[in-house]
Formats: C-alpha cells, sequence, structure tokens
C-alpha cells in the first residue's frame, strides 16, 4: 500500500534561493560583505601585480638578451656603477651581436613653475645604440646629442610641472631643455623618468666617469645558444658582476621587491585578511540561516531527505552569495583600478587572470563558510519536531 502523500521534485536553487531572500536585509548585509571584500583582493592583488610589473619595468623597456651588473647591486634602479671593460671584455665571446652600457642615476629636477626640487630617475645610453623594445618617443633620441637635451616621461606625476618640448628648467643643478617625450608607466623608486645621452649624463655627475656604468646590456647573434654564452661569461668574466638572462634578471628584481621589502609583503597580508574578514562574514551569514531554519531542515529530513542533499541546499546558497557578491566587488575595482593608474601611473590593470583568479578565491570562501555552517544540519533530529 502506498502512501498517498506524494514528494514534489526539488526543483534546482529555489529553496536556497527562497532561505536567502527570506531576510533581505541579512542578504544584503552578506552580498555587501563579499562584495567588499572582493573589491579587497582585486585592490590587494592588483597592487601585487603592478609591484611586480614595476619591478621588471626598466628590463621591460630595454632591448638585450643578457645583462651584466655589479653583484652588490638591489636590482636595476638602485645599481652599483662597475667598470665598462668588464662589459667590452665581454663583447669578445663568441655568439654575442653587440654591446651597449646604461646609466642610473636619480637627481632633483626643478618645477619649471612653482621652483620646488623632486626627485627623478635618469637614465643615460648612447643615443646611436639601439637600446629600447616599443618606447615610443615623440621625437628621435638623437637630438640628445645637443649639449643638455632631455627626454622627459609623459607619465611623471604633476609635481614635476610642464613637460612641454623646449621647456628649460634645472636638473642636478643644470639647466636643461626637453626636447621631445616617451611614455612610461611610473616605479615604486621612480615617480618621474628622463633619458638622456651618455655625454650629458656626464656632465649631469661631474667626476663621475662613463667608464663607471650601471647595466651592460649584451645583444646575442640570432641563432646563437644563450645558456652557452650565459655560462662562457661567467667562467670569464668577474665575480663581482652578475651575469643574468633576460628572465634572471627581470625575476631577480620581482624578488626583491615582493619578498625583500615590506612592500609585497604588506600587500600579500591585505589580499588574505580580505579572504579571511570575507569568510567570516559569510559564515556568520550561513550560520544564523541554519540556526533559523533548522526545525524546517528536522522536517525535510523526517520525510526523507538525507544529510547531504540538506547539505547541499546550503552550499548553494553559498554560491549563490558568491555570484551576488563578486559582480559587484568587481565594478568597484575597476575604478579602484582607473584611480590608482590616475593618481601613481604604477602599471596596474585588470587581467582576464586576475578576474578568474578572485572570482575562484570568492567561491572558495564562501564555499568553505558555507561547509562550516552547515554542520548543524547533520544534528537536526526529526524526532525533536513532533
Amino acid at each position: 500500500m502506498t502512501s498517498g502523500i506524494r514528494r514534489r521534485p526539488w526543483r534546482g536553487p529555489a529553496l536556497p534561493w527562497h532561505n536567502l531572500t527570506q531576510n533581505k536585509v541579512r542578504l544584503a548585509v552578506a552580498v555587501s560583505s563579499i562584495s567588499f571584500a572582493s573589491a579587497l583582493m582585486f585592490l590587494q592583488i592588483g597592487l601585487l601585480g603592478a609591484v611586480k610589473k614595476s619591478a621588471s619595468l626598466i628590463y621591460d623597456t630595454l632591448d638585450f638578451d643578457i645583462v651584466l651588473l655589479s653583484s652588490k647591486s638591489l636590482e636595476a634602479s638602485f645599481s652599483n656603477p662597475f667598470d665598462q671593460r668588464i662589459l667590452y671584455q665581454a663583447a669578445g665571446a663568441q655568439g654575442i651581436a653587440a654591446v651597449t652600457p646604461i646609466y642610473i642615476s636619480f637627481g632633483p629636477w626643478r618645477n619649471p613653475t612653482s621652483q620646488e626640487n623632486w626627485g627623478i630617475m635618469i637614465l643615460g645610453f648612447k643615443p646611436q645604440d639601439s637600446v629600447f623594445r616599443n618606447l615610443e618617443l615623440s621625437h628621435s633620441s638623437t637630438q640628445l646629442q645637443r649639449q643638455d637635451t632631455v627626454l622627459i616621461n609623459q607619465f611623471s606625476r604633476p609635481e614635476f610641472g610642464d613637460r612641454s618640448l623646449g621647456v628649460r628648467t634645472e636638473l642636478r643643478g643644470r639647466v636643461v631643455e626637453i626636447v621631445g617625450q616617451f611614455r612610461l608607466s611610473n616605479t615604486l623608486r621612480a615617480n618621474g623618468t628622463v633619458l638622456t645621452s651618455d655625454q650629458n649624463f656626464s656632465r649631469l655627475h661631474p667626476g663621475r666617469s662613463l667608464s663607471a656604468i650601471n647595466l651592460g646590456l649584451i645583444k646575442l647573434e640570432p641563432g646563437a645558444d644563450g645558456d652557452a654564452v650565459l655560462a662562457t661569461l661567467r667562467e670569464k668574466l668577474p665575480l663581482n658582476v652578475n651575469i643574468l638572462s633576460r628572465q634572471e634578471a627581470i625575476a631577480k628584481d620581482q624578488t626583491y621587491w615582493v619578498k625583500t621589502t615590506s612592500t609585497g609583503f604588506v600587500i600579500s597580508v591585505g589580499a588574505v585578511m580580505a579572504v579571511l574578514v570575507g569568510g567570516v562574514i559569510v559564515y556568520q551569514v550561513l550560520h544564523a540561516d541554519v540556526s533559523e531554519h533548522l526545525q524546517e531542515y528536522a522536517v525535510l529530513k523526517a520525510i526523507g531527505f538525507s544529510n547531504q542533499r540538506l547539505f547541499n541546499v546550503v552550499l548553494q546558497e553559498a554560491v549563490i552569495l558568491a555570484l551576488l557578491g563578486f559582480v559587484p566587488g568587481f565594478l568597484v575595482s575597476l575604478g579602484l583600478y582607473q584611480l590608482i593608474w590616475i593618481s601613481t601611473r604604477l602599471p596596474i590593470a585588470m587581467t582576464l587572470g586576475r578576474v578568474g583568479l578572485i572570482f575562484g578565491l570568492s567561491l572558495t570562501m564562501c564555499g568553505t563558510s558555507g561547509c562550516w555552517a552547515a554542520r548543524r544540519i547533520f544534528t537536526a533530529d526529526p524526532a525533536n519536531v513532533f
């Protein structure tokens, strides 16, 4: 004899959605909290990406296969000079097509309007050499062969003042003229950058010889074995220089900024805290929901619903919360990225990979909280209902 009671089929997420929307204030708080956590994760991981991109910016700009720098250098923009003769000693190795020196320093740039001084990064190079990769120069770098001329980064912060062509101001106490511009994101160490010739670099640094270089760029011949050339140079050159491939140089600078300095640590901690805060809030919301509906869950168990099936209800609620909270968080983070770029010109940008990563973290955060909150379902006893 069959029972006259027919159980309606469970139609997807209708029950989880009903549970969430029954208390709209609680739902709004949960969605807002997840949105905040998602936006904070976007911000922290975006800043971490900007730190890594900023760390490799000089290398990304320069055209080379192998780079030489002093073994005492912390990273490219904070590199100790070494003897240029070592670079030209390397030029004799088989497989090397060309070598070129790069000079790097910092000095005060006088705002031509306010007359205030601001620290700016100075890159010196030989204008006749092919030095840069995909760097758009508004005027030919050959103009730098004129005495006391510079090219200035259009993305330098406003504190540096007027960057128009023909503007004359002081750099390291010497009058220079802007003869061209280029576009390059700022770095954590430099809010502005100028390019100049090696001769002008020497004029800006009285007493410093052009034989003291900061980076030695090496271009390989087409088809040359990079690993073999690296091995030869490491055997041939003195121990007071590091000999690095492009990938090794970029990895070294990124490791310095992300793991050695406090910058990377603080940003990483911020991302972890965002996940923890969001997870705790989701847990509280779902725990309150389970507690409020514990009697109903017991009734469902009495009519044949398994613990696993009811556990899935709470898990689906967690997924719905993750979806509802992620979209506003993503939109807010787009605005934050744009604001940071406009204010600092740091290389921060939204990427598809980052969207996938944060979405995965949001799902994991909400799913973990949901699993933890759903444990109370297992204690719901149908006998207590009747």
